[in-house]
């Protein structure tokens, strides 16, 4: 099932550079009982949406097996929605747009590299409008620094209302662990034709909605902007969230193992509003508000879309382009012998935009037990099996998101772009008679006092009982950063469904998350226990056991997101939580997971160093 991107199914990674696009131009228990003494428990939301937490998870853009990304344009029909706003007060936000401007000195700055205008001369904030977004989609280099232009990212979505005090654990799926995750919503309103409906989201601007998704794509959904009383898009949920209206065609929408997902910028200046007339629906709405309230936005308008712009942003989506630059690539056999590659930076800094592993052995014990580890710097940022590092495990399971891939023929590639000042050296600790090619791909650019370090941390967890239910800690962040992704790595040793968990993300001082789910499998693109194997830009299911039933769930499973376009920033803290709730309460699991994210020089992981015990496979659902 699902569709090839890039060369999944084979070994040629099929780079492309920017010039070749010019002519276009245009059990890990959650650290609550910390955050309770740091936060003082505060049972209301903190600055919720009406009354409600600002909570978040993500669906991505859709499944698309095969289709074409083709686009039109299509005048939409109007409709009428005139009440009273139900809003957060113009919430601060933090992230991102573009990193900081920094001086040519030896290598490429991020302005001078991306192209923008103000790269040297100084602070003249460009205009952010549908088309800088869809830059942001494809380009990895701004996760690795701050954002020019500050945000913050939240989950608006129909979560339990009752969860609304957190707790360690509890026996019960009742209050912070309640699963009454459909019809909620932040308000009502009347239609035009006296109808009423809900609302899913409304909050002043300046802002983006950055995606949504729903399992129930039921009924129409309207967009307001702006204020305006005529909503600027009034669709089927259904034909929206599976790719039908264009333009938000593939790969901007569609349906990936069972969840409808749309993801494609939608900017507004100063509100949004969006309305839903389906009252018992699942659905989430992930958003941006930056945090400075003077940021100019072009808010986003249909009729005025350039199509060669929309089919250059697809283009970057399903191809991955290599930064300009003068680009170096080095290599090495890695062996038991001989097990580092190291990397000396130019003067200013240097950075790896690619990374690919070819490995002799490819069976799932040996990219388990084989350990990468990356250190820039002095510093090791990264410890985790050789497979799972790449968004799937246990074994060779092909995929190719944009900025992690793995081909039939073995070829493991890793895209996220990893800046050092002095050195970089990979390290291979492979198991018995297993070697690997190395290949890094790098050029000279400048690290600043404003660069992030990449990370990814690998936790094992289990076998462990399901019972009380209670939150997983798959990150413990302190200082400035950004959360760029998650892959999990499940065993099930029951045929019930073991993914009713919501994702709760505190972001710096939150009292109540900013993002807050309605499932785990929500949060990858998901629904109804789905066992549809996808590729997406942005997420994978590589693994799934059992027939889509939530009685026939007994087994393995292996999925993939990456926040690309809604990276979670951060200026002094994040806790990301991953709630475990299975249906049977004498089940077992593991749950085994890599967190994807970069760190100021000066800020620290929290979470314990994986040990030699860690690097075990699953024995559940064998």
């Amino acid at each position: 099932m699902g569709w090839s991107l890039f060369s999944a199914c084979s070994d040629d990674v099929g780079y492309r550079t920017e010039a070749a696009l010019a002519p276009q131009a245009t059990d890990g228990g959650s650290n609550l009982v910390d955050r309770f003494a740091r936060d003082a428990n505060d049972d209301g939301p903190a600055g919720g949406i009406d009354g409600g937490a600002r909570d978040a998870d993500d669906g991505l853009a859709g499944g698309i097996d095969g289709r074409s990304p083709d686009t039109t344009d299509d005048g939409l029909a109007n409709g009428n929605d005139d009440g009273p706003r139900v809003g957060i007060d113009a919430s601060p936000g933090d992230v991102d747009d573009g990193g900081p401007p920094n001086a040519l000195d030896g290598g490429l700055s991020y302005a001078d590299a991306r192209g923008d205008a103000e790269a040297v001369d100084g602070p003249v904030a460009p205009v952010i409008d549908v088309y800088s977004l869809l830059d942001e989609m494809s380009d990895l280099e701004r996760l690795a620094h701050p954002a020019r232009q500050r945000f913050r990212t939240f989950l608006a979505s129909s979560y339990d209302r009752s969860s609304a005090t957190p707790a360690v654990s509890s026996d019960t799926p009742t209050g912070w662990y309640a699963n009454d995750d459909r019809g909620n919503f932040y308000g009502a309103k009347v239609d035009a034709s006296g109808s009423s409906v809900g609302v899913m989201l409304e909050v002043d601007g300046p802002g983006c909605i950055t995606r949504i998704w729903s399992a129930t794509p039921d009924g129409t959904v309207r967009i307001y902007l702006d204020y305006a009383t005529t909503p600027t898009l009034e669709v089927s949920m259904g034909d929206l969230l599976s790719g039908q209206i264009a333009p938000f065609l593939p790969p901007f929408a569609g349906v990936t193992a069972g969840g409808g997902n749309l993801e494609f910028p939608i900017p507004f200046q100063k509100h949004v509003k969006i309305t839903w007339d389906d009252s018992h629906g699942y659905y989430q709405v992930t958003y941006r508000i930056y945090e400075d309230p003077s940021t100019v936005v072009q808010s986003f308008d249909l009729a005025s879309l350039d199509t060669s712009k929309l089919n250059l942003a697809k283009t970057r989506l399903l191809a991955p382009i290599l930064p300009a630059g003068n680009i170096v690539n080095s290599q090495a056999v890695l062996t038991a012998a001989s097990p580092e590659l190291t990397i000396e930076a130019s003067p200013a800094g240097e950075e790896v935009v690619a990374l690919q592993v070819n490995p002799t052995s490819v069976d799932a014990s040996s990219l388990r037990s084989s350990v990468l580890s990356l250190r820039f710097d002095g510093k090791e940022t990264v410890r985790a099996p050789l497979g799972d590092f790449f968004g799937a495990g246990p074994g060779l399971l092909p995929h190719a998101t944009l900025p992690l891939a793995v081909s039939a023929g073995g070829q493991l590639t890793a895209r996220f772009v990893m800046p050092f000042a002095t050195s970089a050296v990979v390290r291979i600790d492979a198991a018995a008679g297993l070697e690997a090619t190395v290949t890094a791909t790098h050029r000279a650019a400048v690290f600043d006092g404003g660069t992030y370090y990449f990370h990814a941390h690998w936790s094992a967890r289990g076998p462990m009982s399901v019972r009380p239910f209670r939150d997983i800690l798959l990150a413990d962040l302190v200082g400035e950063g950004s959360y760029v992704g998650t892959f999990l790595a499940v065993g099930n040793s029951s045929t019930a469904w073991w993914g009713e968990g919501d994702e709760k993300v505190w972001v710096d001082d939150d009292t109540f998350p900013s993002l807050f789910g309605t499932g785990t499998e929500d949060y990858f693109g998901q629904g109804t226990c789905s066992p549809e194997l996808y590729n997406h830009p942005f997420r994978a299911q590589t693994l799934a056991a059992g027939d889509g039933l939530v009685e026939g769930a007994n087994g393995l499973f292996s999925m993939l997101r990456t926040h690309i376009l809604d990276p979670i920033r951060f200026s002094t803290a994040l806790q990301f939580d991953m709630e475990l709730w299975h249906w049977d309460e004498s089940a077992q699991v593991t749950f085994d997971n890599v967190s994807y994210f970069y760190l100021a020089t000066s800020a620290t992981d929290n979470l314990p160093l994986p040990t030699a015990q860690d690097f075990r496979l699953s024995p559940l659902g064998q």
